[in-house]
């Protein structure tokens, strides 16, 4: 009979983490982006109205990373070219609550556009 150390049948292994691709993304990318006005809210205190331009989803995979973004990779990208410059704009008093805010994206693809005067017809306020 061999005598064995439990601990060596012990696997101690960290969990492993998710890093399944995404299929359904557009769904994912859409959710994310609905949670977006609720995360203002929570920082600020105000509310924005936004509406995203067709071109947004689009935008927000491509700038996640590979052909199969991960979930954290579309919330980060989110947080980093949409969160964060509209936070920054409210606290520093270009964008005021209540406002409806239309994000588009530039005619180069390289950057998201805030648009706070689209109901005239009017040139883009800001641009990040």
């Amino acid at each position: 009979m061999a005598v064995t150390n439990r601990a060596t049948q012990l696997s101690l292994r960290a969990p492993r983490l998710r890093t399944t691709p995404i299929t359904n993304w557009d769904e994912l990318i859409e959710h994310e982006l609905a949670t977006v006005p609720q995360r203002i809210l929570a920082e600020t205190g105000g509310v924005l109205k936004l509406q995203f331009a067709e071109r947004v989803p689009i935008f927000i995979w491509r700038e996640a990373g590979t052909n199969y973004p991960h979930k954290r990779a579309i919330q980060q990208t989110i947080e980093r070219h949409l969160v964060t410059p509209l936070l920054r704009l409210v606290r520093t008093g270009q964008l005021s609550a209540g406002k409806t805010i239309v994000v588009e994206v530039d005619e180069h693809g390289k950057k998201l556009l805030f648009d706070c005067n689209s109901a005239r017809r009017a040139p883009r306020a800001v641009l990040l």
